[in-house]
């Protein structure tokens, strides 16, 4: 986007005023001015996700060996880049056509913040988890590239991926399971969580085997079910839901209504 360092100052000083600012009179987070500086932070924070994408195309077609990095490494630099969940799985990946690493990490929502749902204040909290989500990535990406290690986001909303594929691959990394309303339910935020990845050659040595890290107790609840606003969970159609939720810049009800 070509945006001035200052800018980029500018945008981060309104961003830490929003986290600020969620005990804060309605007509606060109502702020244009706000919104406006979060929507350009996150169409910044994306389009260097998709940046690095195109930079990873060449280096893995020139790189041609293993990726020399361990599980328990990967894990340890998604801590570091302050990620609230980590977890790492093997794929095949139809655009690159082999067998790749997922790092998939998460960001955690809290349920206070999410009682706000649907509404304007939650849809800014949704969206500037989003963009932790997505910078982390796109921070543990720059950390593998300074490594020699050809490695790609992939983030909400990104060009080559589907968040629903990002809750399976976190399933299937074990950190947690796939409930009803489609979302990754985790154990210490349920489904308010923020999902990416960053996707890799293979790594060093076998990944350990990974186990359910919840108990499949979503089937018994079904509170979300009725809740839903768009009938997504009614007809079983996740179409539904994210067409609901780009209309209205959000919605998080199933979230709020979760017991988890």
């Amino acid at each position: 986007m070509g945006t001035s360092p200052t800018r980029v100052l500018e945008l981060e000083d309104k961003i830490r005023l929003r986290q600020l600012s969620f005990h804060a009179p309605e007509e606060l987070h109502n702020s244009a001015e706000l919104s406006g500086a979060l929507d350009e932070r996150l169409e910044m924070a994306l389009d260097e996700s998709e940046r690095l994408r195109v930079r990873a195309d060449s280096l893995f077609r020139d790189q041609k060996s293993p990726t020399p990095v361990r599980e328990d490494e990967l894990i340890e630099l998604a801590r570091a880049k302050s990620a609230d969940l980590a977890g790492v799985v093997e794929y095949h990946d139809a655009r690159y056509h082999r067998h790749m690493w997922a790092l998939v990490i998460g960001v955690g929502m809290t349920k206070e913040r999410v009682a706000a749902a649907p509404g304007p204040a939650f849809r800014d909290y949704s969206g500037l988890k989003d963009l932790h989500a997505i910078e982390r990535a796109n921070q543990i990406v720059y950390a593998l590239l300074a490594k020699g290690i050809a490695a790609v986001p992939a983030v909400p909303w990104g060009l080559h991926t589907f968040e629903m594929d990002l809750v399976r691959l976190g399933e299937e990394a074990g950190l947690g399971r796939i409930g009803l309303n489609h979302c990754l339910l985790v154990p210490g935020f349920g489904p308010r969580v923020k999902l990416a990845a960053v996707y890799m050659r293979p790594g060093e040595g076998a990944l350990r085997k990974k186990k359910p890290s919840l108990p499949d107790v979503c089937r018994a609840c079904r509170l979300c079910v009725p809740a839903c606003p768009a009938e997504a969970l009614q007809r079983d159609d996740p179409h539904r839901c994210r067409l609901h939720f780009r209309r209205n810049h959000a919605c998080g009800v199933c979230l709020q209504v979760c017991p988890l």
